[in-house]
């Protein structure tokens, strides 16, 4: 395993030694949450809750509107392009 994965297996360990729910994940009440790198491994999209300001949800419907495109689809765009990620054409997300 190379530094980084060690370095983020540390802090997740750290973290969930930390979390406030750790007694209700030992008895079973809430499931554990999975590490990091098992979520880069799943398939399927994600769904995500995103709170913003009124206005710029509004903004984004115009825009998204604008360019003949699902809200959903305008997000996924503006991220990837945020993070620098190429995505395939006809995708919904």
């Amino acid at each position: 395993m190379d530094h980084y994965h060690d370095d983020g297996a540390a802090i997740f360990a750290e973290l969930m030694r930390r979390d406030p729910f750790r007694a209700d994940y030992e008895k079973g009440v809430r499931p554990w949450p999975e590490h990091p790198s098992q979520r880069r491994k799943r398939a399927g999209p994600v769904r995500l809750t995103l709170r913003m300001p009124a206005h710029l949800h509004e903004q984004a419907e115009r825009a998204s509107a604008r360019g003949g495109m699902s809200l959903s689809t305008f997000f996924v765009g503006a991220i990837a392009k945020a993070v620098g990620e190429e995505l395939g054409h006809g995708r919904d997300g």
